[in-house]
């Protein structure tokens, strides 16, 4: 009886692992996706307005002045997180 319990155990336990590795390889091909930003959204400051190729992404931010001052948007795409840079034509960037 010891040997049929110990057994139920070990199988029990590997098919709880096999769950769990399997689980795991799914989290991590969901990380290396990457998430997409290109589209356009309305902000209160103007039309931001997105293109991503793979990782890489560019566009502008068309602002609401009487310019009409566009920003141009350089970044790089890490899972679900865009970090980026913005160029004013008049100055500097940020």
């Amino acid at each position: 009886m010891n040997q049929r319990v110990s057994l139920s155990f070990l199988l029990l336990v590997l098919f709880c692992l096999g769950g769990c590795a399997r689980e795991q390889k799914e989290a991590r091909s969901t990380e290396k996706e990457i998430a997409d930003f290109s589209g356009e959204w309305e902000i209160k400051e103007g039309l931001v307005s997105l293109n991503q190729e793979g990782d890489r992404v560019s566009g502008t931010l068309t602002v609401n002045d009487r310019d009409r001052t566009v920003i141009t948007i350089q970044g790089t795409v890490h899972g679900n997180r865009l970090n980026f840079l913005w160029h004013i034509p008049r100055g500097g960037t940020r």
